[in-house]
Order: C-alpha cells, then structure tokens, then sequence
C-alpha cells in the first residue's frame, strides 16, 4: 500500500497477482485431476468393450452349435439383424433362435461419444481453473474524504474519465463502493460513456471525448469509494499513442456544480487526479484541502510567553511591583 500526497486519500494495487498464483497452481491442479479421470475412464471403457466382445463371441459360439469357430461367423453373417435402438439380435441356428447382444460397434460409438464428452469436461476445467489466470490486474484507488467542515451543504459531486488530445490507447474506470453519510439528490446527468448511477458501480470508457457523470449530493461526515482502472492501456500499452487517460473527481458548495469545493487546485477544482500513463502506469494527485482546528496566531502566542516571564519574575522578587 503505498500514499499520496494528501493525508485523506490511500493509493491501493489490487491484490490480483497473488490470486494470480494460487488461480494457476488451482488450474494445474485440476487439468493432473481431469487427466487421471480421463484416462481411467477410457481404460475402464475399452475393457468393458473388450469383454463385451469376448463374451458376445463365446455365447454365439456355443449356442450355434457349430464346433468350428469361422463356420460360425460364415453363420452369423448370414443371419438376418432387427434393429431396435442400438439393439441387434442374431437368429443363428435353431438352438440359438431369439438370443440378443449388444451391437459391438454401437457398444464402441457409445464409447467414443463419453470419451469426447469426458475431453469436452476436461478441456472446461482447464479453461475454468486457468480463467483467472488470463484476467489482468486493475489498479484501485480507495478515495476517502473528511466532509465535516461542509457538513449539511446542499452541494454535488462530479467524476469524469476522458482521453488525451492525441492517439490514446482503450482504457475503462469504474466507480465502486461508493458509501458517504450525506445524501445523493438523485436524477444524476450523464454524458458520453458512462453507464450506472451511484451509489451502485459507474463505468466509463475513454472512448469519446467528454465521458462525465454529475449528480446533487448534501455533505455531511465523509464520503468514501473506490476507484479502479484496467484495459490494454495499462495492461498491454501498445507504444504507439501519444495521449492518455485522466480521471477526475470534484467536489461542489451549490448544486450547479460552479464552486469548488475542499480542494486547492485553483485552475480546475479538481480534488483527485489520476493519469493514465503512456507506459500503462498510473499517477494519483490529492488536492483535497485537511480539515484543521483553528491555531493561536503568533501575537497572542508571544503575549502569553511575556506574561508567563513576568509571572515567574515577580515570584522571584526580581521586578519590583509598579508603583
């Protein structure tokens, strides 16, 4: 966890990379799993198909009467089959009329299809275990502010996500966990690519100009929320944009959104910045203004230091009292 400037906001990356690890060694895991499973099941498959077709001989063998074994398969071929289903019965001989098998071949089908179905169930694990391991990692800001100094002003809040004045690479910011003791007016406006409404999850995409979300809120102790960027802009930056990406949050006195508020950035009224880099860093600056307790200014400071010298001087009997 690393800080910024300011006192009130904590700049946090996301745990991602650890869940990284333990998401990969879950995936590897689960493929040595779904392997073993697999190929006991074909194992266990072409066994039963081998003694499915032993025993399927042995019985026609024996029940054709025929001492020759090719005699009896000359027997069976000539027999007439009756499909019922991927059941097949074999008229051989008087002794063996009305006896049914299996189709072997179909026994093998059947095989086939839950090998395939076993592979599809693998190949899934292997995707789903490593799913997470393909996900990139977003960078999070947690976004705190003491709003007691304003507190019961009807004012409002401001966030806006925009892309740089030249070629700038895809990013997306959402706002979360948005939580404040203040109250929000509600019919929020937004502009460009911008999606939700507080205090439920904001997202916008860089992908047109002005992307901003303006709504009425009555301050009262703090507001608090997160802020989380991702996209190939900072996962993957492709050296070729000239532009990035800013985010900005700002706090207003009046429901116009025309003074800022809590802030001491006197060119825009932004209280919190934070830049998306060329190189897919990220910069958070606080402009957020501390709410102090009033100090002694420095007369009344000196004043007080003069009389507490006097005091002990008199006790001393070093000044005589004024006449």
């Amino acid at each position: 966890m690393t800080k910024t400037d300011g006192a009130r906001i904590t700049a946090v990356k996301s745990e991602a990379p650890r869940r990284w690890r333990s998401g990969h060694f879950a995936g590897l895991t689960l493929c040595i799993i779904c392997d073993y499973l697999s190929l006991m099941c074909e194992l266990v498959s072409v066994t039963r198909f081998s003694f499915a077709l032993i025993t399927s001989q042995v019985r026609y063998y024996r029940s054709s009467g025929c001492p020759d074994e090719r005699k009896w398969f000359r027997l069976a071929q000539k027999q007439p089959r009756q499909a019922r289903g991927c059941q097949h019965a074999h008229s051989i001989g008087t002794k063996g009329a009305g006896m049914r098998r299996r189709d072997i071949p179909c026994r093998i089908s059947r095989g086939l299809q839950l090998m395939h179905t076993i592979q599809c169930i693998f190949f899934s694990g292997v995707l789903l275990g490593c799913a997470e391991v393909a996900l990139p990692s977003p960078v999070i800001y947690n976004v705190t502010v003491n709003t007691t100094s304003i507190a019961g002003t009807p004012g409002s809040l401001d966030f806006n996500f925009n892309p740089g004045s030249l070629v700038t690479q895809a990013a997306s910011l959402q706002i979360l966990n948005f939580s404040a003791d203040g109250s929000l007016a509600g019919n929020p406006v937004s502009s460009g690519d911008v999606s939700g409404a507080l205090p439920a999850t904001l997202t916008f995409d860089n992908g047109t100009a002005f992307n901003d979300y303006f709504e009425g809120f009555t301050f009262d102790s703090k507001l608090s929320f997160d802020v989380s960027l991702y996209g190939s802009a900072l996962n993957s930056p492709d050296g070729t944009s000239t532009s990035g990406s800013t985010f900005a949050f700002s706090m207003f006195s009046d429901a116009a959104g025309t003074t800022p508020v809590l802030t001491n950035d006197s060119a825009n009224g932004f209280a919190f910045v934070v830049n998306v880099n060329l190189d897919g860093t990220t910069a958070a600056t606080d402009f957020i203004t501390a709410s102090s307790v009033p100090e002694p200014s420095c007369s009344l400071l000196v004043g007080i230091a003069v009389a507490f010298g006097i005091l002990r001087l008199r006790r001393r009997g070093c000044v005589s009292p004024p006449v």
